[in-house]
């Protein structure tokens, strides 16, 4: 199955990383990854990681910035 594919360009100071998707309600974490540099990441789809249900996806820095993206969001 595949789906969407984005692209960013993350500056070297931002690895690694550690991305996470979270269930939207409770907040449990569902899946995590550390990406420890530049190259292609294969995110799992909600079906896979919380039973179809809405995820909270939250990406935390190298420097310790968190970004959190909402479902719908």
């Amino acid at each position: 199955m595949s789906g969407p594919t984005a692209f960013h360009d993350l500056p070297a100071s931002a690895f690694p990383l550690v991305m996470e998707l979270l269930d939207a309600k409770t907040r449990k974490v569902r899946w995590t990854t550390t990406i420890t540099g530049p190259g292609g990441v294969r995110i799992p789809g909600c079906a896979e990681t919380n039973g179809g249900k809405p995820v909270i996806a939250r990406i935390t820095f190298a420097d310790g910035e968190v970004v959190e993206a909402m479902p719908g969001g």
